[in-house]
């Protein structure tokens, strides 16, 4: 599974916590059309799929893969990333998203997220990412 840290609210203080990246959907780490096809008939045996909804299947490119390694690292994980907003840029300064800002579609300062984007054989994967902007100025 796949997660991202983020920082929420709550009873007065901020909280370092772990969020799933992506809630409703099964993510599989294999190599070739074969080990999926056998993996998801296993899944599709022990698991109660429901029949209904959007089933969309797509692997991942190796230049998409080599991203995703390095900024998830080897637990899978998206740490929070800080950074600054000078002259309406963000400026990654320290995280896994620095020398990535061009990813970054939208910042919530506010809830401290970053949604990034990325182009996968004209898919577009959407993520969320924490982000603490640390100062904004003109």
């Amino acid at each position: 599974m796949l997660t991202y840290e983020r920082m929420r609210k709550y009873e007065g203080a901020w909280h370092l916590e772990r969020w799933n990246l992506f809630p409703e959907c099964v993510v599989f780490e294999c190599r070739g059309e074969e080990a999926l096809t056998q993996a998801l008939q296993i899944l599709h045996r022990e698991l109660p799929l429901a029949e209904t909804g959007e089933k969309e299947i797509f692997s991942v490119g190796e230049d998409e893969e080599r991203i995703l390694r390095e900024i998830f690292g080897s637990e899978k994980n998206l740490p929070m990333s800080k950074g600054v907003i000078r002259g309406g840029r963000v400026q990654i300064t320290e995280g896994p998203l620095r020398g990535r800002e061009q990813m970054i579609r939208k910042v919530d300062r506010h809830k401290r997220l970053a949604f990034l984007k990325m182009e996968n054989a004209g898919n577009e994967i959407c993520l969320k990412a924490g982000l603490e902007i640390t100062e904004k100025t003109a």
